[in-house]
């Protein structure tokens, strides 16, 4: 089992990473300005105690928190196990499945938007239909982060203004952005699944 103090470094680590702009987890190898000592007087360690001893390995610790801080369930290490543990399995699943949830919402993308711009700010004025989607949970997180990636339109770097009287949207976009590269997949059947679907000058074909 991991030590609450093991388990506190790596919960801070992705938290910083997933929600200070300025911080990544990798590039800084998880480390973070917190001592021993530090971590000894805080009121609240007995939790992380509690969440270590869930965990034989670093990996699946990171993994938990990374499953939660993801879907934005920022405070999870003050509340129910249970539920945080739902979050985690639910993010498993969709690991374990990638390629076919793409397909999936690749599919509901084109239902719900065939003809129209996904990538851009609508006619009337409101925010991308793709934006709106991930917002909306209609899409995963995991497939917006694909679509970027091996895409020919990197939507995420030009919503910035977009964003800017939105701070849930904005946060949003800069999670996805933290969490490229998290999501593991086969990049030759997510290229092909997007060929597929014919995105044409931001439109859905």
């Amino acid at each position: 089992m991991l030590s609450g103090w093991t388990f506190f470094k790596i919960h801070k680590a992705i938290d910083f990473h997933f929600n200070v702009a300025s911080y990544d987890v990798i590039k800084y190898s998880g480390k973070i300005n917190v001592s021993p000592e530090k971590y000894g007087v805080r009121s609240d360690r007995h939790r992380f105690e509690y969440y270590g001893g869930k965990f034989f390995n670093r990996e699946k610790a990171a993994q938990f928190c990374i499953a939660n801080f993801i879907r934005g369930n920022r405070d999870f290490i003050y509340n129910s196990y249970e539920d945080a543990e739902s979050e985690y399995l639910q993010w498993r699943k969709i690991q374990d499945s990638i390629t076919k949830v793409f397909q999936d919402d690749l599919n509901k993308i084109e239902s719900r938007a065939k003809g129209v711009d996904i990538f851009s700010v609508t006619p009337s004025g409101n925010q991308p239909p793709l934006l709106q989607m991930i917002k909306a949970s209609f899409i995963t997180v995991e497939s917006a982060v694909l679509l970027y990636n091996e895409g020919t339109n990197k939507f995420f770097d030009t919503w910035a203004e977009v964003c800017n009287n939105d701070p849930y949207a904005k946060t949003l976009v800069m999670r996805c952005m933290k969490y490229r590269p998290f999501v593991k997949y086969q990049k030759d059947k997510i290229q092909t699944i997007i060929k597929e679907h014919k995105f044409q000058n931001g439109q859905v074909s």
